[in-house]
């Protein structure tokens, strides 16, 4: 008798893939603009800018590279001290759910904090992922993607990440592994499909098929 393969691990990224961003985000970055001194975000204008990258979005409202970093950490602050205002991607969670049932193993790799993603996952009865690594540097993904494949001897073909950003399918592209873009977070469709991604959907229910065409 033939031995049963074993499911893929999805690692999925988290803001702005497991949760939504854009509204919420938006308001960070308004509060972030007034401590740091760039302009703030119009409502307007988001659509176009979800077609860059963050160094470019960097550029255009003359924030320095050094920054970036502190820029970060004081939004991963803003993040805790606003959790409740973040919610879950509509249909994520009954995603998540069925992939959990149908045996896949589920992992988070994040550039926010791990305290943040814990909170929130248990504030919102989600208990399906098998682990959580937190990134830190928002640049630092594909690092700590090979550190994870490290930790849990995996090889790239195991697994395939779940990410929102540009910068995710590049970490994945310098990690070896396959990626899926999601199309409603930071980056637009039109910016993603650019980057040539493995897979790409529309809604959380897609990631279903594609990964049960994967495994």
């Amino acid at each position: 008798m033939a031995e049963k393969k074993q499911k893929l691990t999805a690692i999925f990224d988290f803001d702005g893939t497991v949760t939504e961003i854009l509204g919420y985000g938006l308001d960070i970055v308004n509060q972030l603009a007034d401590e740091f001194g760039f302009r703030e975000v119009r409502r307007e204008e988001i659509e176009k800018l979800r077609d860059l990258k963050i160094r470019e979005l960097a550029k255009k409202f003359g924030i320095s590279a050094l920054t970036i970093p502190l820029i970060a950490r004081r939004a991963h602050r803003l993040v805790k001290e606003n959790m409740g205002k973040l919610t879950l991607m509509p249909g994520m969670k009954e995603t998540l759910e069925q992939l959990h049932e149908e045996g896949y193993v589920l992992g988070i790799l994040t550039s926010n904090s791990k305290e943040n993603v814990e909170e929130f996952l248990e504030r919102n009865k989600l208990e399906v992922f098998d682990f959580i690594y937190s990134s830190g540097s928002i640049f630092g993904k594909a690092g700590k993607m090979r550190k994870l494949l490290l930790a849990h001897g995996l090889s790239p073909d195991d697994i395939v990440y779940v990410g929102d950003e540009i910068r995710d399918i590049e970490a994945a592209r310098k990690s070896g592994v396959r990626i899926i873009s999601v199309t409603w977070g930071f980056n637009s469709e039109k910016s993603l499909r650019a980057q040539n991604p493995d897979f790409v959907v529309s809604k959380p229910k897609e990631l279903v098929t594609v990964l049960e065409k994967l495994n």
